[in-house]
Formats: C-alpha cells, sequence, structure tokens
C-alpha cells in the first residue's frame, strides 16, 4: 500500500501595518505585497489536493487488486493517468506562480541598510531572512511533488499485463521513496512557515502596531 502524503497547506499570516515607525512600517509593507503575491498562487491548491488524494486511491485500488485479470484494473489505470497528468498541469502553474513572485532578498536588505536603529536593523533582516527561507521550502515542497508526480507516471505507463513483478516493484519503490521525500520536505516548509509566521507576528508587535 502506498503511504499517505502530507498535502498541501500553503499560506502566510497578513496583517495590516499601522505607523508607528516609518522605516519599519515600509519593509513590512513591502513583505506584505510579497506575501500576498505568493498567497494568490494558492488558488487552485484545493483543487489540487484532492486531484492527489484522488490518485492516492486510484492506486490502492490497483495495488489491492492487482493485474490479474488485467481487464478489471485497466480503467482505473487509464483514470490514473489522466488524474496526474491534470496535477502535472496544476503543479506547473502554481511552481511558475511562486517563482514569477519571489522576493528581492537584496533589494529590501539594503533598504534596511539606511536603519539606524542596530537592534532594529537585525531583526529585520531576520525577518527578511525567514521570509525568503520561507519562499525556497516552498520552491522544494513544490519539486518534490513534482518528482513524485514523474513517479506516478511512469507507473501508469509502464504498467501493463506482461509487466514483470521485479519491475513493477520497482515502480512502486520509486513512489514509495518520492512520497518519503515529499513529505520530509513537507515537514520542513511547515517549519519554516511556522517559524515565519511567529517573527512577522512579533515584528508586528514591536515595530508596527
Amino acid at each position: 500500500m502506498k503511504q499517505w502524503l502530507i498535502l498541501l497547506s500553503l499560506g502566510l499570516l497578513v496583517v495590516l501595518s499601522g505607523c508607528r515607525s516609518q522605516h519599519e512600517a515600509k519593509i513590512f509593507n513591502a513583505l506584505n505585497e510579497h506575501i500576498s503575491s505568493q498567497n494568490k498562487c494558492n488558488v487552485n491548491n484545493q483543487t489540487l489536493t484532492d486531484l492527489i488524494s484522488k490518485e492516492t486511491t486510484i492506486y490502492n485500488d490497483i495495488i489491492e487488486k492487482g493485474l490479474d485479470p488485467f481487464d478489471q484494473v485497466q480503467p482505473l489505470i487509464e483514470e490514473g493517468k489522466t488524474t496526474v497528468q491534470e496535477s502535472r498541469t496544476y503543479l506547473e502553474t502554481y511552481q511558475a506562480c511562486i517563482l514569477r513572485a519571489r522576493l528581492n532578498q537584496s533589494e529590501l536588505e539594503k533598504q534596511n541598510q539606511e536603519n539606524k536603529n542596530d537592534q532594529s536593523k537585525t531583526e529585520t533582516n531576520t525577518l527578511i531572512s525567514q521570509y525568503v527561507n520561507y519562499e525556497t521550502s516552498v520552491i522544494k515542497y513544490v519539486e518534490a511533488l513534482l518528482a513524485l508526480n514523474e513517479a506516478q507516471n511512469v507507473f501508469y505507463r509502464e504498467i501493463t499485463p506482461s509487466t514483470p513483478v521485479a519491475r513493477l516493484d520497482e515502480l512502486v519503490t520509486a513512489i514509495n521513496l518520492a512520497i518519503d521525500e515529499a513529505n520530509a520536505i513537507s515537514l520542513l516548509h511547515q517549519e519554516a512557515l511556522v517559524t515565519f509566521n511567529t517573527s512577522y507576528t512579533n515584528y508586528y508587535e514591536t515595530y508596527i502596531k
């Protein structure tokens, strides 16, 4: 049986900035713009999550039924092919969107050099860095999901009535390894998300509210 994948859970907290500190507010507003851009990329995440869940059910049904007789699983294989192709389309669209919305870290850090408050400057650079870490974690997560999608695609493409048991084992192993990798990266992504949201809220309370 296939291990269950940790499904997409992407998004960031956004709060409105006040005007307590003009410099910090400028950086904070710039981050908010990028967060809003990233959040807009999430528009199809529920559809993608549903497709991933659907494919998992299809795959498990095939493994449970076996390939003999092949006629009983052929409709599932065709449905799996279609589902994986649909998922890839959404993943590639999402990937393109998050790459377009990436933060220009050096530009914000350059703006922060104008900050005369050393503590604020350090905390602002930390906030920027943590946001970049979050973005990087999203990108790596989507790359892992695309790698999993390719393993699934190969499985549905190669499975036939004459597929040797050894080859079937290889295909199943490739999928499970890709799931393990995606799950591991998902956990790192969730950690990066929590870390940034915590710092973001604290920064807001200290410098913006």
